[in-house]
């Protein structure tokens, strides 16, 4: 017999942007004292990407000036890279929404921080990415440095490491960030160079034939060509920490320590680098499985790629089965690991504790006056085990989808699941008419 149970008020969902606000006073504050612990401003970091993407960041994560405030959109990798490879919006997994490139950052570093990042990227493009770009299959040897600066090494490590900060749980390895921070507000010459050296690895990869045959049989060609996003992997000690940089057809691995033959090694010292003719490159194999195996799910949990990138090369192939649905609008989401939504309660006033009937987990809230939405999350829905999560409108006694939703892209996820009306709708009606949710 299925079995059922109401949340006690204390553990009802989440407001992230309380948690998010409350950082952020934190980090004021020690402001005005003079001094901001990383770890908190890394923590207010990737509280911001999700609750309030918009806003400044009240002290600069590179140079941590309380003196000084960041005043400008910040690309974790840069536009002119993005631009380069025709791409004009994303899907941001973590915000929820497709936005444009010219967006896809953070107000998170001053001006004088900026001119940092700058120094190298002003060489990034015109000398590795439009190159390769122009003729991907043949070697290109590129000239790394200038005057005695690593423009390579240096913009790279950067991007590594802004990403790192934005990511959840980025406190977990704060001597890695401290670490690449300290070098990229330091370096003045060899002694910085080598000292980084001796702690971490980077390594650059371009698509073998090889990998390219089994991009082309599983049907992820465009993911491993057309990406621009980072993964963390490793184990759980931070000497393990690893992050894999996708920048279209090129991509950067970065690590504490690992075996790669040294031709692939980009290091400060480094003053031309070479990426072979396709049919003689390295490319680690064991990486592409797993990078594909976790690409699949990112895919799936982000709608696939968004429209720019679409393309009949992708719709020709079989698409990739989603692990999961949600059905939710971009401020709300659900984390199944604690089977908890997640959204603005600035916006959405929780009405009623949180029920769990079996599979259900049902939330009833309201926005502005009038408006009642209920919040549902069915686990194991989908015949892959993968759960659904929706938010309906409330009308009376009826139940429906939110104006707009599901979306173009949502409809053409393989899910095996007809989206035509709400999965599961008779069952949510009858939940909702038993626990009174309709009154």
């Amino acid at each position: 017999m299925a079995s059922a149970h109401v949340e006690s008020a204390e553990s009802g969902e989440s407001g992230g942007d309380k948690l998010c606000e409350e950082q952020r006073q934190r980090v004021i504050t020690q402001k005005k004292g003079g001094k901001v612990e990383p770890s908190d401003l890394y923590k207010l970091a990737q509280l911001t990407t999700r609750w309030a993407p918009n806003k400044d960041l009240p002290v600069c994560l590179l140079c941590q000036d309380v003196s000084k405030k960041p005043s400008q959109l910040g690309h974790i990798i840069p536009y002119s890279v993005l631009k380069e490879a025709k791409m004009e919006e994303c899907w941001d997994w973590i915000r929820g929404a497709v936005i444009s490139v010219k967006n896809m950052g953070y107000r998170a570093f001053c001006p004088d921080c900026e001119k940092r990042f700058g120094a190298g990227e002003k060489f990034l493009n015109p000398q590795l990415f439009k190159p390769f770009n122009s003729n991907p299959d043949n070697r290109i040897t590129v000239q790394v440095q200038a005057d005695g600066f690593p423009w390579l090494y240096y913009s790279l490590v950067s991007i590594v490491w802004r990403a790192m900060c934005f990511i959840a749980h980025n406190a977990d390895f704060l001597a890695v960030l401290e670490c690449l921070r300290g070098y990229l507000l330091n370096w003045s010459g060899p002694k910085e160079t080598e000292q980084m050296n001796q702690k971490t690895k980077l390594f650059v990869f371009a698509p073998n034939t090889e990998i390219e045959n089994k991009a082309e049989e599983d049907a992820v060609r465009v993911f491993f060509y057309k990406t621009f996003h980072v993964r963390f992997g490793g184990g759980p000690t931070e000497a393990a920490r690893s992050a894999w940089v996708f920048c279209g057809p090129l991509h950067i691995y970065f690590t504490y320590s690992v075996d790669i033959p040294k031709d692939c090694e980009l290091t400060p010292k480094t003053e031309e680098f070479a990426i072979e003719e396709k049919n003689k490159r390295f490319f680690p194999v064991e990486m592409y499985d797993e990078i594909v195996k976790w690409g699949r799910q990112v895919l799936s949990s982000s709608l696939q790629l968004p429209g720019a990138v679409q393309s009949t090369e992708l719709d020709n192939k079989s698409p990739i089965e989603a692990t999961h649905l949600d059905i939710l609008p971009k401020d709300v989401s659900y984390n199944p690991v604690n089977d908890q939504f997640e959204f603005n309660t600035q916006i959405y006033k929780q009405e009623c504790k949180p029920i769990h009937h079996a599979a259900f987990k049902l939330v009833k809230v309201s926005r502005g006056r009038k408006e009642k939405i209920l919040f549902i999350a069915i686990r194991r829905a989908l015949k892959n085990g993968g759960h659904i999560a929706m938010a309906l409108s409330i009308h009376g006694k009826q139940l429906s989808y939110l104006k707009g939703f599901p979306t173009d892209a949502m409809k053409k996820l393989v899910v095996r699941v007809n989206l035509d009306s709400p999965p599961h709708l008779d069952k949510i009606v009858e939940l909702c008419n038993q626990y009174g949710l309709l009154e």
